[in-house]
């Protein structure tokens, strides 16, 4: 690949990569250590872990609703 389509499709597939990037390093973690590869306790990791984010994500959100309203307030008080 041409170093401008590589720069375009790495823009592109940013996301991905970076899921793919961390899935080789835990692995290569994984083997470094010995420890057996465990399917049935990554998916109870991937399912925690999701329960997680989304949680963290409604906080996220209720913090921008929170942080619209005091800007307003603000420019209302100016």
């Amino acid at each position: 690949m041409k170093p401008k389509a590589r720069r375009k499709y790495r823009a592109a597939h940013s996301a991905e990569l970076a899921l793919y990037d961390t899935a080789k390093r835990y692995l290569d973690d994984l083997k470094a250590s010995g420890e057996a590869i465990a399917p049935k306790k990554w998916r109870a990791e991937a399912e925690y872990l999701t329960a997680r984010k989304n949680e963290q994500y409604g906080q996220m959100r209720a913090m921008r609703e929170d942080i619209k309203v005091v800007e307003k307030l603000r420019k209302a008080a100016d």
